[in-house]
């Protein structure tokens, strides 16, 4: 796609190589980023997800599985092919075999929305989807506290800073291991799941891993209780001190 071409186009781009020429050090987001840059100069690069970053200054208290309420899953981002929301509805309504009381909040804006509305219809858990337009960041911080695990397949996204501020909300994640989410989540704070063969396959992947975290609560705790760690491992002052030693 133009996409694809044009990333491809970026390392023949004799100013950016002249840059990569001139540069100490070369700071990238992800694994996928480091390929665009010609192999040559790799020595230079930093490890993959030092140039992500983002200031937290909230209080954010370990999660733990409801007992007697429903368990609440979030999506947070724009409503469009590549964050892949029609993902987390197949994985949403894989789930409700395991767990009939869950719940899924889908917050954003963009024009894939009647798309997904339709597919949570076509899956019978429509009833159990929550739709919200853009929130001011109070209302966000809310969300962030009344809900239990971050479901974000996306698989575009360089930085990903939606998925670090669920970190810092003590929210473990779910992802797929592309570009800033997946260098973020690890196993200690979630899981990033590989793209497999076809959509069946990654909805099926993704469903698991998010079951493993919902039937096993201690785990769970712990891994709310890392991604607070998580998150300030890439806040600007944790990647200052990275940089800096």
């Amino acid at each position: 796609n133009l996409r694809e071409s044009l990333n491809w186009l970026v390392r023949f781009d004799p100013s950016l190589r002249r840059t990569y020429q001139h540069a100490e050090r070369i700071y990238v987001t992800s694994d996928q980023t480091q390929q665009l840059i010609p192999k040559k100069f790799w020595h230079k690069i930093a490890p993959p997800g030092l140039a992500i970053g983002q200031q937290f200054t909230h209080q954010a208290l370990v999660k733990s599985l409801p007992t007697g309420q429903p368990i609440k899953l979030l999506f947070i981002g724009r409503f469009i092919y590549w964050k892949g929301g029609d993902l987390v509805i197949r994985v949403f309504a894989d789930l409700k075999t395991k767990w009939p009381d869950l719940q899924l909040t889908m917050v954003g804006e963009g024009p894939k929305k009647s798309f997904w509305q339709a597919l949570a219809k076509q899956l019978g858990v429509h009833q159990d989807v929550e739709w919200c337009d853009w929130l001011p960041q109070q209302k966000l911080v809310d969300i962030y506290q009344q809900h239990h695990l971050f479901l974000f397949p996306s698989l575009h996204d360089s930085g990903g800073m939606v998925v670090l501020e669920a970190l810092s909300h003590a929210m473990p994640v779910v992802c797929l291991k592309l570009g800033g989410p997946g260098i973020m989540v690890n196993s200690t704070c979630g899981a990033a799941v590989n793209v497999q063969n076809s959509v069946e396959q990654t909805v099926l992947a993704l469903s698991d891993q998010t079951s493993q975290l919902l039937g096993h609560p201690s785990q769970f705790i712990e891994c709310s209780q890392h991604a607070i760690e998580r998150a300030r491992l890439f806040s600007w002052k944790g990647l200052a001190e990275r940089v800096y030693s």
